[in-house]
Formats: C-alpha cells, sequence, structure tokens
C-alpha cells in the first residue's frame, strides 16, 4: 500500500496522539494564538453556557491526550472561529462541515488504536472462560448458607420465576430422613432456574468488566435482583450497591429503579447462569470528579478483541498500517461508528445518573451538615460574586432534586440581591431571573413564567443582542411556557421564529437547534389538535 500523503501510515497510539496535539496547536496560533480561557469564553459565547472547555480539557488536547470527539470538535469549531488576525468571525463551522472531517477520521483511527494499546490477550481469553461459564465460579458469601439462599432468591425473583410457597411432595413424610427433603428442595429450585434457550446466546457474549444499564426488580436485606437488556437475571450484593454500604437497599433504590454496574462474574448454580454485578465498581471508573470523566469504550459494550496470541484484532476494513477505513468498507466503518455512539450514550447516561446522585446528596447534606452556601458565606462575604453563585447552583440542584418551588423561591430571594451587586443588566442577573422563571413554571406556574420571560427575552435582546445564545435560550423557554399556559398555536410561531434564527446562528445540527426543531413539531401537534376540538365545538355546540 502507498505511503500516505499526510504521513499517518504506520503511527501508534502515542505518535497519533503527539501528531494530533501538534495539528492542534498549529492551528491555534493560525488563529491569533488566543489563550485558554479566551477559547473556553468564546467556547460559551457560540454554543451556549453548557457547551464549556474546562482549561483542563483543553491542556490534555494541546499536550497529546486523549479526548472524546464532541470536545475535539467543540475545540476545532472554535478555534476556527477567529481569523488568522485573531479577530472573530460572524460564526463557527457548523458541527457537520466538511473542515471537520479530516479531525473526525483522525480522531477515529486514535480511538481504534487505543482500544488494542497495553491489555493482555491471556487475561480476555480468562474473561471470556468466565463469560462462557464452562464451569461453575461460586456465588458470593456461599461460605454463609442462609445469605447465598437470600442471594439466590434474589436470582430468582431477577429471572421471573415464581417461588414455590408450598413444600415439595413428599418432604413432610421425608422429614427425618436425613435431608432428603432438602434435597428436594434444591431439587425444585433447580428446576425453577434452568436457563432458557433464549438467553443463553446473551450469556455468551457477556464479558466482564463491561459496565451496562440495569432495572431493580427485586430486594432483600443482601441486596438487590436486577435484570439486564434481553432479561438476563443479576444480582448486586449490600456492599457493592453504593459506598458508604447503606443499611439497606431501600436506602438507595426502589424497585424499578435503572442502575449502573459492572460485570464481576457469571456464575452457574442450580442449573441456572445469571450475572454479579457491582454499582460502586462501576461508578469508581468515573473517579472523583464524574463531569470531567475520560470516556473509554472498551468498557461500555466495545470490548477489545484479540486473537490466541495476545494481539489486537483490529475492525474489519480498517489498516492498522495506513490507521484508515479500506475503500469499499463503508458499511462495517458506519457499524463501528454506531456502536461507538451506543456506547458514548450509555457513558453520558452513566455520568448524568453519578451527577443527579451527587446533587441530591449534597443538597441533603446542606440540609443535614454544612451549607455550600454558608461555606461561601463564612470564607467570603454574603455580597461576594462567588457566594451568589454558589447560591444559584444550589437552587438549581434543589430544583433539580424535585423541589421545584424550593428552587424558585431560593431565585426570588437571590434575585434583589444580584440585582443590588451586579446590577440589573449584568448577565449573571439576567440568567438569575431566567431560571427564575424556569423554576416558577415548573412549580405549576405557566403563565407567570410565561410573563417573566417575555421581559428577560426583552432585557437580552437589548443587553447582548439578538443573536446571542443567551437571548435565544430565553426566547425558546418563553415559547415553551406560553404553550404550556394554553396557547399552543402562540408557542408554535414563536418556535418557528427561534428554529430559524437559531439554525443561522448555530447551524442545522446543533443540540439547541435541534431541540427547538422537536419543541415546534410538539406545540404544531397542540395547535392543530386545538383547532380541531374548537371547530368540533363549533359544528357540534358546546361540550
Amino acid at each position: 500500500m502507498a505511503e500516505r500523503a499526510d504521513g499517518a501510515r504506520g503511527l501508534d497510539y502515542e505518535e497519533l496522539l503527539r501528531e494530533q496535539a501538534d495539528r492542534l496547536n498549529r492551528l491555534k496560533v493560525a488563529r491569533g494564538n488566543p489563550s485558554l480561557r479566551a477559547i473556553d469564553a468564546r467556547a460559551r459565547e457560540l454554543f451556549g453556557a453548557k457547551a464549556s472547555l474546562p482549561i483542563a480539557t483543553q491542556n490534555a488536547a494541546f499536550r497529546g491526550k486523549y479526548v472524546g470527539i464532541d470536545r475535539l470538535t467543540l475545540l476545532v469549531r472554535t478555534l476556527l472561529s477567529w481569523d488568522e488576525y485573531g479577530e472573530k468571525l460572524d460564526r463557527a463551522p457548523d458541527r457537520r462541515s466538511p473542515e471537520l472531517e479530516e479531525w473526525r477520521r483522525r480522531w477515529t483511527s486514535i480511538t481504534i488504536q487505543r482500544q488494542g494499546r497495553g491489555r493482555s490477550g491471556l487475561s480476555v481469553e480468562r474473561r471470556r472462560a468466565k463469560a462462557e461459564a464452562v464451569e461453575a465460579p461460586r456465588i458470593p458469601a456461599a461460605r454463609d448458607p442462609e445469605r447465598a439462599s437470600h442471594l439466590m432468591d434474589l436470582v430468582e425473583a431477577a429471572q421471573g420465576a415464581t417461588v414455590a410457597e408450598a413444600e415439595p411432595a413428599g418432604a413432610e413424610e421425608d422429614e427425618d430422613q436425613d435431608g432428603v427433603g432438602e434435597a428436594e428442595e434444591s431439587s425444585a429450585r433447580a428446576e425453577r432456574l434452568t436457563v432458557p434457550e433464549t438467553l443463553k446466546l446473551l450469556f455468551s457474549k457477556i464479558i466482564v468488566c463491561q459496565i451496562v444499564r440495569c432495572t431493580v426488580v427485586a430486594m432483600n436485606d443482601d441486596g438487590v435482583g436486577v435484570q439486564l437488556d434481553g432479561g438476563v437475571p443479576g444480582i448486586i450484593e449490600l456492599r457493592e450497591l453504593a459506598s458508604p454500604t447503606p443499611d439497606k437497599p431501600s436506602d438507595v433504590v426502589e424497585i424499578g429503579d435503572e442502575v449502573f454496574a459492572e460485570i464481576q462474574d457469571v456464575v452457574c448454580r442450580l442449573g441456572t447462569s445469571f450475572v454479579v454485578l457491582s454499582s460502586v465498581a462501576a461508578d469508581a471508573t468515573l473517579g472523583d470528579d464524574p463531569a470531567q470523566a475520560e470516556f473509554d469504550p472498551t468498557r461500555y459494550g466495545m470490548a477489545a478483541d484479540y486473537d490466541r496470541e495476545g494481539n489486537y484484532v483490529y475492525p474489519e476494513g480498517f489498516d492498522p498500517g495506513a490507521n484508515d477505513w479500506l475503500p469499499g468498507f463503508e458499511e462495517e466503518r458506519a457499524h463501528w461508528e454506531l456502536r461507538y455512539a451506543t456506547a458514548t450514550s450509555l457513558f453520558e447516561a452513566h455520568q448524568r445518573h453519578v451527577l443527579a446522585r451527587l446533587s441530591a446528596s449534597e443538597l441533603n447534606q446542606a440540609g443535614e451538615d454544612t451549607d455550600v452556601v454558608e461555606d461561601s458565606t463564612r470564607a467570603l462575604d454574603a455580597d461576594d460574586p462567588a457566594t451568589l453563585d454558589a447560591r444559584h447552583d444550589l437552587a438549581i440542584a434543589q430544583g433539580e432534586a424535585g423541589d421545584a418551588a424550593g428552587a424558585a423561591a431560593a431565585l426570588a430571594g437571590l434575585l434583589p440581591v444580584d440585582e443590588r451587586v451586579r446590577g440589573v443588566d449584568d448577565p449573571s442577573t439576567l440568567h438569575t431571573r431566567h431560571s427564575y422563571a424556569h423554576w416558577t413554571g415548573e412549580a405549576g406556574d405557566a403563565a407567570g413564567a410565561a410573563e417573566m420571560l417575555a421581559s428577560v427575552v426583552e432585557d437580552r435582546t437589548r443587553v447582548l443582542g439578538a443573536d446571542d445564545p443567551a437571548t435565544l435560550a430565553s426566547r425558546h423557554s418563553y415559547a415553551h411556557w406560553t404553550g404550556e399556559a394554553g396557547d399552543a398555536a402562540g408557542a408554535a410561531e414563536m418556535l418557528a421564529s427561534v428554529v430559524e434564527d437559531r439554525t443561522r446562528v448555530l447551524g442545522a445540527d446543533d443540540p439547541a437547534t435541534l431541540a427547538s426543531q422537536r419543541s415546534l413539531a410538539h406545540w404544531t401537534e397542540q395547535a392543530q389538535n386545538q383547532s380541531r376540538q374548537s371547530s368540533f365545538k363549533r359544528l357540534f355546540g358546546r361540550g
């Protein structure tokens, strides 16, 4: 195969990362060499407050560390929003711009190389041996018969079997025959726990150390029974459910809750197979700051594959020498990209799950122990911007934890302080007004929220400009709460304008634009339903 003109042929994982970092640094210099703080501020300006580029993430990318595709393309798009003199352009490239295709292609090469680095084929063979459950590993806590029995109850519930309340036939008359009745009970349970044929294929594909999403279907004092996708039964012991270990499962989960857990073993016992999982181990992979955790696709459904010599097996159609996909393997590339997108979605859902739990925990801790706001007030001053930011963040966490009315009340108390300290036209004050309106609506006052947001839209347009992402966000929310207040047609009309402007400013594929498109479709349908109901009443009389 001919040498590639870009010199990427034969580069290993570390070399590919260094090459990417070099290209990023050259692009940064070519666009006026903005500071890292300026890049973060520009990203927020272009794509909204949630599209941040933390200094740590930028440092990692510019120094040759691995970053996810979303952060990489956001960084490149932000750099491309300056010209060669460091002057701001009117807009950044769209997410699907041809300018980003080469970056995506190289990132794919890095990610595929990353999957196979530094792993032992021998360990993978051992993991597969476990997954195939050729032999019968021990059940956790097997040395404690009573506890083991309780865990098997959870397996039985997770598998959907019915616990037999009656004793096995003949147990009473065999009661004195050295445990024969006990053996029959064991046999009866084994019959109930036989693995259905439909699950055997799923068990054969299970790989230890993968992180999966599962649903709680049973619980007792020793843990919970769960079902994975496809109905695969599993158990999570109490000590593996949360850290610190709760007193009982119901302290942290309820039946029907979704949890994320790492597969630790596949167990054969009494003729059945089930999965042993750990939520503690899964959450530990996200580190101390889950929001900044590095995505590893090999833990979320894209386990690396190896041959018997321990060599990494690349995806079919990918040429590791050229670090690119071969012509004619477009379908294989699309399949790999779909798997990667699915793994990314699972990782992000896991992140959100852990962050939501931490927010709720912090909120409870604020009431039970030391409040975050009080800490800021003592360390700084009640009017210090850091204290005001902490109060705002705590109010949002309160709303997201389910207390919308409490969040609205907290923001109502914060707003006059913001106006006095920062000024009525300060962007942070306007942000507090927007949040106050939102949680007012979530607390049940849709009309009040719409009225408040009408004023926020007017002031943000005057202060920030009509095309500022924050202004567009307030216009979207104004339309939403207008619809919730009963005016579906008005909401649809406003959203049509928001979609047009977000498409022009942010791009057709930007998440904010897509959100407005979905809302437009919803409220257009609601307006049509309202129109049909009105016509029906006119034709057939008032109901």
